[in-house]
């Protein structure tokens, strides 16, 4: 029997935007129980869409990693033309929160920002050293790149304020699909200033298509949020015009005062406005402060 999604869930409210769609809170009707679903529609778009759309959930459900949001069932009402990605409820606004504190001089504990560097980089690590086809015959494996890293996805646990989870896999496969990422979702600070360039030269130069994610373009973006989170305020304002201009402008090395040495070495080359000398996530994984940091939180 088709499972029907209005008669199983009650949706509370909207979230978010996310790839391909919205995210709402949902109340599963039978328990009560809080969750989160992505309501993803496909009726009215084209066939490259709904491939990618349909890669969206395909890697959705195989990519398991106890920093992303579980998938705990995938509904899909075909006559509809919807598919609805239930997961776990991982939208505490925590982060957020400290984001306001640093804003007012009261910035979260190196010990703290450490241990989510950990888990981003484990995460981020463990999606880098993943590839997956666009067509299952004939393309080229890419490199599974969130491309959207960001305080609004990342959440943490409301039972452990330590621990946190990715709420999406990224933007990646819109990309590649053609859509905008400066104009989409993300803060200008974390956007690669290699992306931006690639950006506005595909609106110039009619053989590129569309910016080229890479793993670099996710540690600039994890530098940029680690940045943000200890001196709470974005690397770049957002309505800054000439977002690569001002880049070359901002006085280095970057200082996070009240933060230690290796903390802020690493901000520095995270954010390297050359993607060669940026350190990959694995390199973070490896740092003893970051293992350090793993060590001291609970199991996943």
């Amino acid at each position: 029997m088709t499972r029907n999604f209005s008669c199983i869930y009650t949706i509370q409210h909207t979230l978010a935007d996310v790839p391909f769609g919205v995210l709402h809170r949902v109340r599963r009707n039978f328990d009560d129980k809080l969750l989160c679903a992505r309501e993803l529609e496909y009726a009215d778009t084209c066939t490259s869409h709904y491939k990618m759309l349909k890669l969206d959930v395909d890697l959705l459900q195989k990519f398991k990693h106890g920093r992303v949001a579980r998938v705990l069932e995938v509904i899909h009402e075909e006559s509809a033309g919807v598919y609805y990605v239930v997961q776990e409820d991982a939208t505490d606004k925590y982060l957020l929160e400290m984001l306001q504190a640093a804003k007012t001089g009261h910035p979260p504990s190196e010990e703290m920002v450490w241990g989510y560097v950990a888990q981003l980089a484990e995460v981020l690590s463990a999606m880098h050293s993943t590839s997956y086809r666009v067509d299952e015959e004939g393309s080229v494996p890419r490199i599974l790149v969130h491309g959207s890293l960001m305080t609004d996805i990342v959440h943490t646990d409301p039972g452990d304020l330590r621990t946190i989870k990715l709420q999406t896999l990224g933007v990646g496969r819109e990309v590649a699909l053609g859509w905008n990422l400066i104009d989409t979702r993300c803060s200008k600070s974390y956007v690669a200033p290699e992306i931006y360039k690639q950006a506005m030269d595909c609106s110039t130069l009619p053989d590129l298509a569309y910016p080229i994610l890479t793993p670099e373009c996710d540690m600039w973006a994890l530098g940029a949020l680690i940045y943000e989170l200890c001196t709470g305020t974005p690397l770049v304002k957002q309505k800054t015009k000439d977002y690569p201009a001002v880049l070359e402008t901002i006085h280095r090395p970057l200082i996070l005062s009240g933060y230690g040495k290796a903390l802020a070495d690493l901000v520095n080359s995270l954010l390297d406005l050359d993607p060669t000398k940026r350190p990959s996530a694995s390199q973070v994984l490896v740092l003893p402060s970051a293992q350090e940091a793993l060590r001291k939180l609970p199991d996943k």
